[in-house]
């Protein structure tokens, strides 16, 4: 539920479920986000569905309830605020799911994102700033791009994004974008919690 964890962690925070956030100006002088619409988790979360996934990701690793899996290392770095936003979510992932194996655990920022570069960690969470453009978000999750450090590829998303940065008529690079944010989305390379 990233709406009550952004009330409780910093009301400044608004919640976001998708890659993209409302600085990116559409074509019709609203918003991309507006604009483009995509499928996206409800900002309220869905429990039966999150046990859904949940139950399907058992079956997957042979496993027949929660309390068989191993203990997952939740990795950020040492502020306040990172603290309280990942206690908030193991909390919710404990009160709703049953899963108790989270451990959070937090090093300098330095030591962090070290571990975050060599894939050091089960569940990281970061801070991310709005790129400059839509495509340049998009980028930095292609295979190889900036933020992917090769846990998640998709051709498909790939070959979108080279798409997006090769059209010159603007409606169909919001278009190709909105595909694209679709499919990273529903990869969940990338879980997208809050911007500002």
């Amino acid at each position: 539920d990233r709406s009550s964890i952004m009330a409780a962690v910093n009301p400044m925070m608004q919640p976001y479920s998708r890659l993209m956030i409302p600085v990116y100006e559409g074509l019709n002088g609203g918003s991309y986000v507006d604009e483009y619409p995509i499928e996206c988790p409800p900002l309220e979360g869905d429990v039966e569905k999150a046990q859904e996934y949940l139950d399907l990701a058992l079956e997957e690793l042979g496993y027949t309830s929660v309390e068989e899996l191993p203990t997952m290392n939740f990795v950020t770095w040492d502020a306040d605020r990172q603290k309280l936003l990942c206690e908030a979510i193991i909390d919710q992932w404990k009160q709703n799911l049953g899963i108790t194996s989270v451990q959070l655990d937090q090093y300098p920022i330095g030591t962090a994102l070290g571990m975050y570069m060599s894939n050091d960690y089960d569940i990281f969470a970061i801070s991310l700033s709005a790129s400059l453009s839509l495509e340049d978000s998009l980028e930095n999750y292609v295979t190889g791009g900036d933020y992917n450090n090769g846990i998640w590829t998709n051709d498909e998303y790939d070959a979108l994004v080279e798409q997006v940065k090769a059209a010159t008529d603007k409606a169909e690079k919001y278009a190709l974008t909105q595909q694209a944010e679709q499919i990273l989305v529903d990869g969940a390379c990338i879980i997208p919690f809050y911007g500002l």
